[in-house]
């Protein structure tokens, strides 16, 4: 293998391993809850003014609690 295509192999392996790399600060991260009136199967039945509480509920009256939790680290 010659160097003109060592060095061109490895330009696009570093341009593709660049690509869609998305990180997330603490300044982006979301403080509430999106919740949609309906979700697939689920069907919101009460979400909480402040955004950090879902409650949903399927036809069968399983219910699904979503909580946004603060984490400390």
């Amino acid at each position: 293998m010659n160097y003109a295509t060592l060095i061109g192999v490895s330009a696009l392996a570093l341009a593709t391993a660049a690509c869609n790399v998305q990180v997330k600060t603490p300044t982006q991260l979301t403080g509430r809850l999106d919740c949609p009136t309906t979700q697939g199967k689920l069907t919101r039945v009460t979400a909480s003014a402040d955004g950090k509480h879902c409650l949903y509920r399927d036809a069968s009256g399983a219910d699904v609690d979503l909580r946004l939790v603060p984490v400390v680290g």
